[in-house]
């Protein structure tokens, strides 16, 4: 502004600033007096009317003075409000001029640097903003209110191989799958309300190949304007999708094989279940037959087209036999055809593929454990060609199935044969208790007449034939000693259980003093543990046991310059591990299992039937524990059992 407009109004406040020096409240008396004054002049140099007509004279000064007193009131009411819009204008004068004062001034060469770096600023946010925009690793795409692609990013580019420059030409729903298109537009009308709609979409590539996308729609609104389109920011979601869905189907398919009752139940759920993923597909499950070397379908009622039906229901495994199935199952290799109707090895389906409009084929064997259970095959129709993602899951699919199979067919095999074993086992048993019978009755015979025999000739008979005879008796007396033990070995499975609550201790104190004839001379010492538990057991039952384990030890530490026994116990959470420790001559360890087999002995010419640790190891596994030995040659024996905890 020019400084003469301010100088001219300082003026003319300054000069009505003056009217603040005024008293005001005297202004209307002495206007007053100025106009009674000049109306007496007038009537003293006029006629003699207005002396004359004093009334009329008086009552006119009046008037005039009421008049003027009034017009003053006025004056006055406006020079207040003058006052003050004076005022108010220094104040806005007395502002502006401070900010003039503090006002830079800037130079031409000033202003054009300053504006090439605002420029740079700008250039650099942009390039920043463009950076970011395309390092990203999701697709954004920019569309205005008619669909129409305005800006994508180097991510969304490389996806679609479209360049961003040549959008016009780009459609979105044509790399959109069309069971999506619905979501997608539904997805758009939400975000002209203003809302951000997120949703999971599928799209194709520039090879078609299909992904699984997080799509995320937010409006686009410029300067508080109207919609004027739409962003979407699309996150690749399918390896997450496939995780999950091979999880969800290593659930299913185990407990699909699980619930069925066979193979063909199994297999027809599992289309049931699983058909939807891979539409539009048909998918084929074969069973195969060793014996008659055959692979049959068995999803046969998930077909509606006969033609089809007909020609693959079944196949005969050999090499000359064609087909694509029949290759799978020979070679037990995945076999993927990407155009089923110019394959020449399925010729004979040219017909039905082409009705069906049939792209790909994907066979997988149903193989575990090396062992063939079938074949399963997923066949695209409609012109679709089946994804990578998809013959994953049909692999992951297939796996399961057939170990889930083996598995079950495993179990149902060793189900039949412990039933099988346990009936042999019990018919075993069985025939050992009638023939442990039926023998003892002869050997307590033969027994009987050598003695009879012996008492009536002794006198009469020779050296030779008493040493014979007493062979005999001495024998038949061994072999009764078997069968009485192998009569005992059978009655452990047979026996009705009766737990007694069992002093342990005092027990084997009374088995040492049954032995203290044969260790007492040779200064064998026994030493048993004061802290041995009371159990609940038969009491029979484990007396034998003890008995067994610890006149072995008595046996086998007779040749040592100091014999030493050891009765322990060890208490652990769930049992007692019951040990007798000697320090006699040891057993080799490659014969720890040996011993406990029936008639089995270490020593030919040593005492014992070879039952006894039979016996004592069939007792011990009966009542739910178990035995072992450590030792070695040369160095004493320990035998370990156990005694569960749950039986008190």
């Amino acid at each position: 502004m020019p400084r003469q407009f301010f100088d001219d109004e300082h003026n003319l406040i300054k000069a009505l600033q003056t009217l603040k020096t005024i008293p005001i409240r005297f202004s209307l008396p002495l206007i007053n007096f100025a106009f009674v004054c000049l109306i007496a002049l007038i009537i003293f140099f006029l006629d003699d009317f207005f002396l004359t007509h004093f009334i009329y004279t008086a009552s006119l000064i009046l008037i005039l003075a009421v008049a003027s007193s009034a017009l003053m009131f006025v004056i006055i009411d406006r020079l207040k409000n003058l006052q003050t819009r004076v005022i108010e204008m220094n104040s806005r004068i007395n502002a502006v001029q401070e900010e003039i004062s503090n006002e830079e001034t800037y130079s031409y060469e000033q202003l054009s640097e300053a504006i090439r770096a605002r420029t740079e600023e700008l250039l650099f946010t942009e390039l920043q903003y463009r950076s970011l925009f395309d390092s990203t690793a999701e697709i954004i795409l920019i569309c205005d209110d008619a669909f129409q692609p305005k800006e994508m990013n180097r991510t969304g580019e490389i996806f679609f191989d479209v360049s961003r420059d040549n959008l016009q030409g780009f459609d979105f729903f044509q790399s959109l799958q069309p069971n999506d298109r619905e979501r997608v537009l539904q997805a758009v009308e939400e975000t002209r309300s203003g809302s951000i709609s997120k949703t999971e979409i599928k799209l194709y590539n520039s090879k078609n190949v299909l992904s699984i996308f997080l799509a995320e729609f937010s409006p686009l609104v410029y300067a508080n304007a109207a919609f004027s389109g739409f962003k979407v920011l699309m996150q690749n979601i399918t390896y997450e999708k496939e995780e999950q869905l091979a999880r969800e189907a290593i659930i299913r398919t185990t407990s699909i094989v699980e619930n069925a009752t066979n193979f063909t139940d199994a297999a027809q759920e599992l289309v049931r279940q699983f058909g939807e993923i891979f539409s539009p597909s048909i998918i084929f499950i074969y069973s195969f037959n060793k014996a008659e070397e055959r692979l049959t379908l068995t999803n046969t009622r998930d077909f509606d087209n006969p033609n089809l039906l007909q020609k693959v229901s079944t196949y005969q495994t050999k090499p000359e036999e064609i087909g694509i199935a029949v290759k799978t199952a020979l070679e037990q290799k995945e076999i993927i055809v990407e155009n089923v109707q110019s394959q020449p090895s399925l010729h004979y389906l040219v017909k039905p593929l082409k009705e069906l409009n049939a792209q790909s084929l994907y066979s997988l064997p149903l193989v575990a454990s090396k062992e063939l259970l079938g074949v399963l095959q997923v066949l695209t129709i409609q012109g679709k060609k089946i994804t990578s993602s998809e013959m994953r899951l049909a692999r992951v699919i297939s796996s399961v199935f057939s170990e889930n199979l083996f598995k079950r067919n495993l179990m149902k095999a060793l189900a039949v044969a412990n039933k099988t074993l346990a009936q042999k086992n019990a018919d075993l048993e069985n025939f050992v208790y009638s023939v442990s019978h039926d023998l003892r009755a002869p050997l307590i015979s033969i027994q009987g007449f050598s003695s009879q025999i012996q008492e009536m000739n002794y006198e009469q008979m020779n050296y030779d034939s008493r040493y014979c005879l007493e062979r005999i008796r001495y024998n038949a007396k061994n072999m009764e000693d078997m069968v009485v033990e192998l009569l005992e070995l059978s009655r452990v499975s047979h026996e009705n259980v009766r737990y007694d609550i069992v002093d342990t201790y005092k027990m084997v104190q009374s088995i040492a003093e049954n032995y203290w004839g044969e260790y007492s001379s040779k200064k064998t010492i026994i030493d048993i543990a004061t802290d041995l538990p009371q159990v609940r057991y038969p009491r029979r039952r484990i007396e034998q046991v003890l008995t067994n384990l610890i006149g072995n030890a008595v046996r086998y530490t007779s040749n040592s310059e100091t014999p030493h026994i050891i009765v322990g116990v060890i208490e652990a959470d769930f049992h007692w591990e019951f040990y007798v420790k000697d320090n006699g001559i040891g057993i080799n360890p490659d014969d720890h299992e040996r011993v406990f087999k029936i008639f089995e002995r270490l020593n030919p010419n040593g005492q014992g039937s070879g039952v006894g640790l039979a016996i004592v190891k069939k007792i011990i596994e009966q009542y739910g524990g178990k035995i072992w030995i450590i030792s070695d040659l040369g160095e004493g024996t320990e035998m370990h059992f156990t005694v569960p905890k749950h039986n008190e």
